[in-house]
């Protein structure tokens, strides 16, 4: 795990901007978050998401925002998780679920 922690670390700061690519975030955030270094795992989880839209079709930002969420849980910020929670819950897709409409 630790090689494989190591790979997502220097492919992220590669990019001097922390403009890199979703996935790159999304695992170095999961893995922050494995390893219960939640202030990491935020910095991760805020830039993968400044990187998607919530209409892009995916589950991408929905699992975004609920990571965000436990983060902030996990920091003492119940506020902050809410927002997080609720914003993932807004997402197109599954407002037209659980909205019974198409």
């Amino acid at each position: 795990m630790a090689e494989i922690f190591e790979e997502y670390r220097v492919s992220a700061e590669a990019d001097p901007h922390g403009n890199g690519d979703y996935e790159t975030h999304y695992n170095l955030g999961l893995a922050y978050h494995e390893m219960d270094l939640f202030e990491e795992a935020l910095e991760e989880f805020q830039i993968a998401i400044g990187l998607i839209s919530p209409d892009d079709g995916t589950p991408r930002y929905l699992q975004c925002c609920n990571l965000l969420g436990h983060c902030f849980m996990q920091k003492g910020v119940p506020q902050l998780a809410v927002k997080w929670f609720i914003q993932g819950l807004r997402r197109p897709e599954y407002v037209s679920m659980t909205s019974g409409k198409p």
